[in-house]
């Protein structure tokens, strides 16, 4: 029997967002295949030899090379992927890229006690005449949680019925997905979790990427918003737009039974923030610039919680 990279990944919050508002739950599905669509329109140019290192690596990130099959289904997505240490870049890549396509809202939200209401202009007809009107909407935060496993692996082809009009697909099944499926729902939070069997086949190289707990690995994702090939002391910036964003969520939903997925987004990028600097020797540097967001932010009494992330 042939084994294979499976991830399973799904939205966040979705079920309640279709129960509360269709057309804001819709969009969540719109931001991602924008996001996966660009990422394939990249795989189609061809890499450039002569490109700085920090180039190649960027392009390396924004491509879907390492995905065998990318099959959406509602608010789940399965992939299969060779490559395991590509995969990981291009995977991260793909989860950074959805949360960012909205998250400016989050980062200078219109409506603090709720960052997912925006007013966006739209035209209608009024009087005969075309005017462009202020309409209240929810944009929610493009989010995943997921399971990510290396195991048994078999495709069919499965007949399907699409617009009354037979068609082929092809389905996959095996210990892999049935694993990534299990593993999705070992936690709270956009946490990409990993079976050994998978962390094993990756490279030392990328090995900072993968943090181990108690419940065994999960993917450092938000890691890949820093270019290690550059001034990391300038890149430290680039903290910023994740950690407010997730911070003012928290903040605004934190007496929730769902805030707890805002906080435990909170910890994976202070997780992986430190994990980066911390490979290249500045992990005080990244604590000293972290305790002092936190202050700026105004959330004291979590303090000790998150920085126990550098322990």
């Amino acid at each position: 029997m042939n084994k294979k990279t499976v991830a399973f990944l799904d939205l966040l919050g979705f079920s309640n967002y279709v129960k509360n508002n269709l057309h804001g739950a819709n969009l969540l599905l719109i931001n991602y295949h924008a996001v996966i669509d660009n990422m394939e329109i990249n795989t189609r140019n061809k890499v450039n030899p002569d490109n700085s290192a920090v180039l190649l690596e960027l392009e390396s990130r924004l491509r879907t090379t390492s995905f065998d099959q990318f099959l959406p289904f509602s608010d789940s997505i399965v992939i299969s992927a060779n490559n395991p240490d590509l995969f990981i870049k291009q995977l991260s890549s793909f989860l950074l890229h959805c949360f960012k396509t909205n998250s400016n809202q989050f980062l200078n939200p219109e409506v603090p006690h709720n960052p997912t209401i925006v007013t966006s202009k739209n035209l209608d007809i009024r009087d005969q005449r075309l005017e462009m009107i202020d309409e209240k909407e929810n944009w929610y935060p493009v989010l995943f949680r997921g399971g990510v496993s290396y195991n048994e692996y078999s495709e069919i082809i499965s007949p399907a019925i699409n617009d009354g009009e037979k068609v082929n697909f092809k389905n996959i099944t095996g210990l892999s997905i049935v694993e990534a499926v299990k593993l999705e729902k070992k936690g709270k939070g956009p946490n990409i979790y990993l079976n050994k069997s998978f962390v094993d086949r990756l490279a030392q190289s990328s090995q900072k990427y993968i943090l181990e707990i108690e419940e065994g690995f999960k993917l450092l994702w938000p890691s890949f918003i820093f270019m290690d090939q550059n001034d990391l002391k300038r890149e430290i910036n680039k903290f910023d737009e994740l950690f407010i964003s997730a911070t003012n969520l928290w903040k605004a939903f934190n007496h929730e039974s769902f805030g707890i997925h805002y906080f435990e987004f909170i910890k994976l990028i202070i997780e992986s923030t430190f994990r980066i600097y911390r490979e290249k020797g500045l992990e005080n540097f990244a604590k000293k610039y972290i305790s002092k967001k936190i202050e700026e932010e105004n959330i004291p009494k979590k303090k000790q919680v998150l920085l126990n992330q550098f322990t």
